[in-house]
C-alpha cells in the first residue's frame, strides 16, 4: 500500500490569498517606513547650491524652499517618488526615481539637478 501524502504549508504562499491583497500589504509596509525630511519634498522644491568632489566620495548641498541646506551623497533618499542620488558630477546631481505607472508597472526616471549658471 502506498503511503498517504501529507501537505506541509510551512513557508509556502497561501494559494487562496489574492495577489492584490498581498501586494497592498507590501506597499503598506513600505509606507510605514519613516521618511526623512528630504523624502517628503518634491525634487522641484530643491536647488543645488554646492558640489564637493573628493577622494572619499562626492557630496552636494541642496537647499529647500525655506533656504535650509541639506548635505547629500550617492545613495541618499530624496524626493517623494522613491528618489535616490545616483551620481554627483562636477556641475549636476543625477537622481533616479522609481514609481509605478497607471498599469502598476515599475518605471525608472533619471532627473538632473544642475548648479545655477554663474554670470
Amino acid at each position: 500500500a502506498k503511503a498517504a501524502y501529507f501537505y506541509d504549508p510551512t513557508n509556502k504562499t497561501d494559494p487562496f490569498k489574492s495577489f492584490i491583497v498581498v501586494r497592498r500589504e507590501l506597499e503598506e509596509k513600505e509606507q510605514e517606513k519613516p521618511k526623512t525630511y528630504l523624502e517628503t519634498l518634491d525634487i522641484s522644491q530643491l536647488t543645488l547650491s554646492a558640489i564637493v568632489l573628493g577622494s572619499k566620495g562626492n557630496w552636494a548641498l541642496v537647499r529647500d524652499s525655506k533656504g535650509d541646506g541639506h548635505v547629500i551623497k550617492v545613495g541618499t533618499l530624496i524626493g517623494r517618488k522613491n528618489g535616490r542620488v545616483k551620481r554627483i558630477l562636477e556641475k549636476e546631481v543625477i537622481v533616479t526615481e522609481s514609481y509605478k505607472d497607471i498599469r502598476g508597472r515599475e518605471q525608472i526616471k533619471d532627473i538632473s539637478i544642475k548648479l545655477p549658471e554663474v554670470d
